[in-house]
């Protein structure tokens, strides 16, 4: 047992050792020099999941209350040999939950657990893109409508003071009382209303956290496995304990939710917000190969045949007239149950349905082109790309077995679709096809396509097929957006600094 606050500046610490910001670190815990900027792969390296999860295990046990008398034993979280002892105790907790559920299915469904865990952590949220990407898509007019209006700040002022306060913590764990911003332009009610989003006090996060768990083990018939229980950080990152001080012992979960976590704040709106998303995530995808490649590119197409109208996929890359590669964009939330169940296609089953109907989408397109009753021409190689918002189906090669299964079945009820136009589907995630772009050509990208499709890269990233096709990065491309087109903060930022440069030489 320990108090909660050494508790999370040892878990804040422990994450500034593999951040390579061990002097920070060295105020909190006395470390071996061996552990100073330990990266992965690292024996002294403690992953932010597993901190993650040290945390949700914290808040699952009774608080800390001192003794009244005689002797207390407490964890001394100063030193880095009890973060060890933790995190091996957490290792060896895992392994054996893991040697209970592995009877129950196989290590391949386990493979998609574990990218869902670690994939998205080794990426990081604190970059252009995910900002550019997620503002863009969650800062639509109707969405930034309804966000400030139901929250009080607008998604710039509530990013803008979550970046300061991100700041803040990648230089110290931990800080009391109400942030003044003002010097930002962020008056205080807006700065109150964005803590209030990224804050909880600790006894809410300790009963929330339990019920979050609760709904899962209702949902599923059994406590989820200790790696891979809801964590409350994802939704709100800092936690204040009972003397006023706020703990943040994961900044980039900051950045995480002020952009892809944007989503929790829009979510029990209306539809339409849900619908404008999804809209600005197809015309984002397609803006994102115009500006890096030279395909001539579509948007989607209405068109009618017979008494009936169709659509396009959202995306067409053409080349001489004709379509090379089609692409369905689909925005549908990653679902705790989608990452973590056993059986994700069956406990997320409207998730799986909705890729299935994507799938459906590109194999009509192909059909109809083959009729000559498309607005299109699709080459005769044509190449058929679903691109998810978040990554649903990483390492998994059995999920989109199942995927492509259930599209099948659809398709039988679709008789202008034949065998022929089912042709092979890759599926990527929006960080991934970035990556397949930024790094490689037209010719480059057609390839990996063509080989993605194949039984031998099933359950590969499609960058990663790109790689390995010997085509290593070939370009240094930029990310082709300015985040403050949809940020204005950050070109405050940058005057701010121009300021400061210029009285600073003067």
């Amino acid at each position: 047992m320990c108090p909660e606050g050494p508790f999370l500046d040892m878990c804040w610490s422990l994450d500034m050792l593999l951040s390579g910001e061990a002097e920070n670190a060295a105020r909190y815990l006395k470390y071996p020099e061996e552990a100073a900027n330990a990266g992965y792969g690292s024996k002294y390296a403690v992953y932010p999941w597993e901190i993650e999860t040290l945390v949700s295990e914290r808040l699952l046990a009774p608080k800390f209350v001192p003794a009244q008398a005689g002797f207390q034993k407490i964890l001394n979280c100063q030193v880095y040999n009890a973060a060890a002892n933790l995190v091996n105790e957490l290792r060896d907790l895992e392994n054996a939950d893991a040697g209970i559920y592995l009877k129950r299915f196989g290590i391949l469904y386990e493979m998609h657990r574990i990218a869902q865990r670690q994939f998205p952590v080794q990426a990081g949220f604190f970059n252009k893109a995910q900002y550019y990407r997620f503002g863009f898509i969650y800062g639509g007019p109707e969405c930034a409508k309804y966000f400030e209006s139901t929250h009080g700040v607008s998604i710039n002022d509530f990013a803008f003071a979550a970046f300061a306060l991100k700041s803040n913590f990648l230089n110290k764990p931990r800080f009391r009382g109400n942030p003044d911003m003002a010097f930002l332009g962020i008056d205080q009610a807006a700065v109150q209303n964005a803590v209030r989003l990224l804050c909880a006090p600790l006894d809410r996060a300790r009963e929330e956290h339990k019920q979050d768990i609760a709904k899962v083990t209702a949902n599923w018939g059994f406590s989820p496995p200790v790696a891979y229980r809801p964590s409350y950080l994802r939704k709100r990152p800092i936690i204040e304990l009972h003397d006023g001080v706020m703990y943040c012992p994961l900044p980039e979960l900051v950045a995480l939710r002020t952009t892809a976590g944007l989503y929790y704040d829009l979510v029990g709106g209306p539809s339409h917000l849900r619908n404008e998303a999804s809209k600005r995530f197809e015309m984002y995808s397609a803006e994102f190969v115009r500006k890096t490649t030279r395909f001539e590119v579509s948007d989607e197409i209405e068109y009618r045949i017979g008494q009936r109208n169709w659509r396009t996929p959202d995306v067409l890359c053409e080349r001489n007239g004709a379509v090379l590669v089609a692409i369905e964009c689909k925005a549908s939330k990653l679902t705790y149950d989608a990452q973590f169940a056993e059986t994700p296609a069956a406990f997320a089953k409207r998730g799986y349905e909705e890729l299935a109907k994507g799938v459906v989408q590109l194999w009509r397109f192909v059909a109809h082109s083959r009729m000559g009753a498309g607005p299109k021409r699709a080459d005769a190689s044509i190449r058929c790309l679903l691109l998810t918002l978040d990554t649903w189906l990483a390492m998994s090669g059995n999920l989109k077995r199942e995927v492509i299964a259930a599209a099948k079945e659809l398709a039988k009820g679709e008789p202008d679709i034949r065998e022929e136009d089912q042709r092979p589907i890759v599926f990527a995630s929006i960080f991934d096809f970035e990556r397949t772009l930024m790094d490689g050509s037209e010719e480059t990208f057609l390839d990996a396509m063509d080989h993605a499709a194949t039984e031998s890269f099933t359950g590969w990233m499609l960058a990663d097929v790109q790689r390995d096709r010997g085509n290593e990065k070939r370009t240094d491309r930029e990310y082709p957006f300015e985040v403050a087109d949809v940020f204005p903060f950050f070109a405050a930022i940058d005057q701010l600094k121009d300021e400061r440069e210029g009285k600073s030489a003067g």
